[in-house]
């Protein structure tokens, strides 16, 4: 067997590098593959250990995958692994939970994860680049380059990578749906603008753990974004709304939840703030009629500074409340549409709120 030192590898492309993959079981086989290919290596395929054994007198892969599912002996495997040793290829060993194997080291997966394979794959072929190989002992019943604290420490890294990059790419999408919102009703797109930084800075004031999900600020953001598909005669209406026009408002709520979902999945806190931010503590709100703890603290927190804003905003029927009744009248709401809890946090953090506003 070989063995690589770790090093530093984020900028290494995986691009070009061949891969001997060992596979035997067709859906598993299947997603290795496929795996493989979203970083653009290059896959030799083969069933059976003795295969793969012939497939290394004739090629020099960069690395061998075997899928420990694949049917051998522990003969058969260390054969593999010498063959690949000769080409300085390390071998990756992918086992699930209940293959009858136990060994120090050998790292077990409950099943083939692709984000697994990608990251211990771009890591370990990249090392190819960095290090000699040298050699080291290996367990009797099976053999495994990438150690258990190794294969963790990599899987993180491309975690933490692909989470900032669709975090980045969110972002942009986030911005280019507020601009179509800013065209169609800049009084919508500046009021998501402040209610934004109210609920954020509500939120570091009653639970500032909702703010490491970077779907939360999102949230934040596109809490009416579903009014893109309100027509201009409700969304633009200069007055109070009929009962009818009311009704087909409040579906703002569903549609935003629609037309993010591709940016904020469901069970994200920044999907909740979307679909739920017009819920009332009581359960007279809307859509879900939810009640008290029912909602999710993120959209708790984003209905007071949802009111706050509102109330503080002028409107084309009435002028914007001062500073102080709008404090009076989500107090005074406390326990029927607000949680409690959220508006004592926004009466404790009252001047923190005023910093924000130029209010009287």
């Amino acid at each position: 067997m070989l063995r690589n030192e770790r090093s530093d590898w984020s900028s290494y492309s995986t691009a070009g590098t061949r891969v001997l993959a060992v596979s035997a079981d067709d859906e598993r086989s299947l997603l290795l593959r496929a795996s493989l290919h979203l970083i653009e290596v290059e896959v030799d395929e083969t069933p059976s250990i003795d295969q793969g054994c012939q497939l290394l007198d004739h090629t020099s892969p960069g690395l061998v995958v075997l899928d420990a599912a694949v049917p051998g002996s522990a003969a058969a495997r260390e054969r593999l692994a010498r063959k690949a040793a000769r080409c300085g290829a390390p071998v990756l060993a992918l086992a699930t939970a209940t293959d009858p194997v136990a060994c120090a080291d050998l790292t077990l997966f409950p099943d083939i994860n692709p984000h697994d394979i990608l990251g211990a794959v771009s890591s370990l072929a990249a090392n190819l680049y960095q290090q000699e190989p040298q050699a080291v002992q290996v367990c009797p019943e099976e053999q495994l380059l990438l150690q258990t604290h190794d294969l963790h420490r990599l899987v993180e890294a491309q975690q933490a990578e692909r989470l900032e990059f669709q975090h980045r790419s969110a972002q942009q999408t986030a911005r280019g749906l507020l601009d179509v919102l800013a065209l169609r009703d800049i009084e919508t797109f500046e009021h998501s603008l402040r209610v934004a930084s109210y609920a954020r800075t509500l939120s570091v004031a009653v639970a500032p753990e909702l703010l490491t999900d970077p779907s939360t600020e999102l949230g934040f953001l596109l809490h009416d974004i579903g009014k893109l598909g309100i027509p201009d005669r409700i969304l633009l209406h200069p007055g109070p709304l009929t009962a009818q026009h009311l009704k087909r408002m409040q579906e703002h709520a569903v549609l935003g939840a629609q037309v993010a979902s591709s940016l904020l999945p469901p069970d994200t806190a920044g999907a909740a703030v979307i679909h739920h931010h017009h819920e009332h503590w009581d359960g007279t709100g809307y859509p879900d009629g939810l009640k008290g703890l029912e909602i999710p603290l993120c959209a708790r927190i984003f209905a007071v500074a949802d009111a706050l804003d509102a109330l503080t905003s002028d409107r084309p029927y009435r002028r914007a409340n001062t500073w102080e009744h709008a404090l009076i009248t989500i107090s005074n709401d406390a326990g029927s549409h607000f949680d409690p809890t959220v508006v004592a946090a926004l009466l404790q953090e009252r001047h923190a709120f005023r910093a924000l506003t130029a209010l009287p």
